[in-house]
Order: structure tokens, then sequence, then C-alpha cells
């Protein structure tokens, strides 16, 4: 702050103070002139691994700062975007003064369901700005890296199948994560038709994969 004190003004500062954490990072675009341009901020626990209870255990910097200069560099934020309207472990809830999901925010969000809080995290972590997408209202923005489906509930109509058919075909990614036992006809043809993915049904008594804990 003291040497950057024209960054920190321009983009944390206001009359009633600033609300910026002093256990945070900032990463910021140092342009040619000498104004700044993009940043990303990260608490400190970002760039730690966590373990099952949530303590720090292990330095995780390197993919921090690492993810975080390339995105500087490319002069984009790549966008991860959860599907929510499904029952899926994503997003609960989302309001209107909800802002973009980034690391320093997600303990703090009201709007994440807290069983998806660790692969959040991850994403967060990488440099991803994590937002919510309502594929049957929504179209997919340009600015999508990835689309993240996290153990729905109900199945996708065609519409929306329609949607990730054509983000895939331009080359986009989709994580796709489901319970065995859910039934969801149209999102898994869409995945047999389109993505060379088969879907079978694990019967969890011959092939007990998952682990209890």
């Amino acid at each position: 702050i003291e040497k950057e004190y024209t960054f920190f003004k321009q983009n944390f500062h206001t009359d009633s103070g600033t609300q910026l954490s002093q256990n945070v990072v900032v990463i910021a675009r140092k342009n040619a002139d000498g104004t700044y341009g993009e940043y990303r901020i990260f608490h400190y626990q970002a760039f730690y691994g966590l373990d099952t209870e949530g303590n720090l255990y292990a330095y995780n910097g390197e993919m921090v700062f690492t993810s975080a200069i390339l995105g500087l560099v490319m002069d984009e934020s790549p966008t991860v975007y959860f599907t929510w309207q499904h029952g899926e472990t994503s997003f609960s809830n989302w309001t209107k003064n909800s802002v973009a999901i980034d690391y320093e925010t997600i303990e703090t969000s009201t709007d994440i369901n807290p069983k998806a809080k660790e692969l959040i995290r991850v994403f967060a972590q990488s440099g991803y700005v994590v937002k919510p997408i309502d594929l049957a209202t929504e179209n997919i923005p340009a600015d999508a890296r990835t689309i993240v489906i996290n153990n729905p509930q109900s199945d996708f109509s065609e519409i929306e199948t329609q949607k990730l058919l054509n983000y895939f075909k331009n080359s986009g990614t989709i994580f796709c994560f489901t319970e065995y036992n859910i039934d969801l006809p149209n999102l898994y043809e869409f995945a047999e038709a389109n993505c060379g993915v088969t879907v079978k049904p694990l019967d969890a008594t011959k092939n007990p994969l998952k682990d209890a804990s």
C-alpha cells in the first residue's frame, strides 16, 4: 500500500475506508505507461493445500502465482460456470447483489452450497472466476472456459442439452459428476451421442467403488 498507493486508492479505497483484508495478496499487471490493468486477489489460504478438516498443511503457491500471471498476461479472466437449477451441488441461491466468486469470497458467500465449496475452491485457486448459469434461461457466454454439472438431481431439457452441444462443438470443456442411481436420460443421451461417453448405471452392491466416508 505504501509503495503502490495510487493503485490501492483507485481500486480499493472509498470514503468509508476499505474492506480489503490484511491477509490477501494482490497480483496486478503493470502496463508500459506505468498504469495498472487487471488484477487478482487471493486470500493467504489460497497459497496452501487444506486437509479434510480445513487446516493448512502444504504450500501451494506456485500454482496460484502461475495461474494468476498467465491470466494477466493473456488479458482475460477464465470463467467456470456451474449449472444450478437441477438440484446440483453447486449454488443454492443467486441474488441480484451477488458477485462472481473468487477465492476471497468463497467462505463468506451465502449463495454456495456448503458441500460444493471444495470443488469451487479448486477452480478459484487455479485463477478461475466462478459463476452460476441457468441453461434453461441463459446462453453460455463467450468467456466460458468450462461448464461444471455437479451431481444434478433432475434431468436437463432438450433446449439445455442443445446449448451444451453447441458449446462442446466449439471446443468447450464440460465436467459432469453424477450419482449412479439418478436417472438423467436426456443428459446421458447427449453424452453418448456427442461426447463419445457411454453411461452405464453402477450396481453398488457388486461394485462398491464409493468410499462411504
